[in-house]
């Protein structure tokens, strides 16, 4: 549920149930302290289901190496300087490293592909 649809399922809440609404920063800021720890709750309970060799494989793709000023998980989200030969096989290769760790086997089996 999104955080817009939970404050006006609140709002309706109490006023049919005659409770005085509060003012709605106070209300808005209720519903993301609840979407946070709910959130945190889910994030939780994926690190929970990790194998330890996938955590630290994932550990490593998130440092950021010597000589480089990004993780490996920050290149894979930048596009491909040129549609040349040498960018693709680049690209290639960083999905292939990826696909290695086993992370779209363990995320088929935790998560919908919307999440």
């Amino acid at each position: 549920m999104l955080p817009d649809e939970l404050f006006h399922r609140a709002e309706r809440y109490l006023l049919t149930s005659h409770i005085m609404l509060p003012g709605p920063s106070v209300l808005e800021r209720l519903i993301i302290r609840i979407c946070s720890e709910a959130h945190a709750q889910v994030f939780e309970s994926i690190y929970q289901r990790l194998s330890p060799d996938l955590r630290k494989a994932i550990d490593e793709l998130l440092a950021v190496s010597d000589g480089e000023q990004r993780s490996y998980f920050y290149q894979l989200k930048e596009y491909p300087p040129a549609a040349k030969i040498s960018s693709l096989r680049m690209y290639l290769n960083r999905y292939q490293t990826l696909s290695a760790i086993g992370l779209d086997d363990f995320a088929t089996r935790v998560a919908t592909p919307a999440f």
